[in-house]
């Protein structure tokens, strides 16, 4: 699912960069453009207006992601980003499950007025609060068709940025966050699961999916987990031992 902004707002110029119309309100939000309410700034090529945020995003469209903080939402569609990026929901305080949108992980770290009441969290539901690591060291290269990759960083030769898509909508990107500089892809659809209470069934469908035996993969100190892929869940938990646990 994406978030729709409207394609008028994109053109191959360059932003107005002198503010509003009237000259007394900033259109700009650090590297950000305003695109809403007092402005109405076109989005430079290759972002678009995201109704969510008000701001130019990178990208067509923004994927959708959803706050958690439980295991109550098994099976929420979809719940983290596919590339391993933050989720912005419009709310100080949201409610578990709350829907957001993916935004670039700068944007969660400005600090402005403007951009009003918002939550940023990680995969793991914990609050963005620094930017991810550059991973030192780089991960060994994990791909095939069915998605078992690192995912979320650029800076890693062999690491994919977004999760590989599962019929028609994205994987999820999990396990990156402030401390932690690469994630892996998570099934979609069924992604969340409770280490304390394994669904057999959304197990059978993770195992069918990826080919490949699956894991509850859980974040310290979250409440629940993904289903990933149990080999490149413990490929991932031997870089993270004290944060990562892989359940089945």
């Amino acid at each position: 699912m994406e978030d729709s902004g409207s394609s008028a707002t994109a053109d191959s110029g360059a932003p107005d960069s002198g503010g509003a119309r009237d000259g007394a309100i900033s259109c700009a939000i650090g590297d950000f453009i305003r695109c809403r309410d007092e402005c109405e700034q076109r989005c430079p090529a290759g972002r678009f207006c995201s109704p969510s945020v008000g701001l130019c995003l990178p990208g067509r469209g923004a994927l959708r992601c959803a706050f958690l903080s439980s295991p109550d939402h098994a099976g929420v569609e979809p719940t983290a980003c596919a590339d391993g990026s933050a989720c912005w929901v419009s709310s100080a305080d949201p409610l578990d499950g709350e829907m957001g949108v993916c935004v670039p992980t700068e944007l969660c770290l400005i600090e402005d007025v403007a951009l009003g009441p918002h939550h940023c969290s990680w995969s793991d539901g914990s609050h963005v609060a620094a930017m991810p690591p550059t991973p030192d060291p780089c991960p060994e290269p994990v791909v095939d068709e069915w998605g078992t990759r690192t995912c979320g960083s650029e800076a890693c030769a062999g690491g994919a940025i977004l999760c590989e898509p599962f019929g028609s909508s994205y994987g999820a990107c999990v396990g990156r966050n402030g401390e932690r500089g690469f994630g892996i892809c998570a099934l979609i659809g069924h992604a969340v699961c409770n280490p304390d209470a394994l669904d057999l069934d959304a197990l059978t469908v993770c195992d069918e999916a990826f080919r490949e035996p699956c894991a509850c993969m859980t974040q310290t100190p979250a409440a629940f987990g993904y289903w990933v892929s149990q080999a490149a869940c413990q490929r991932y938990a031997d870089y993270f031992p004290d944060d990562i646990d892989c359940v089945r």
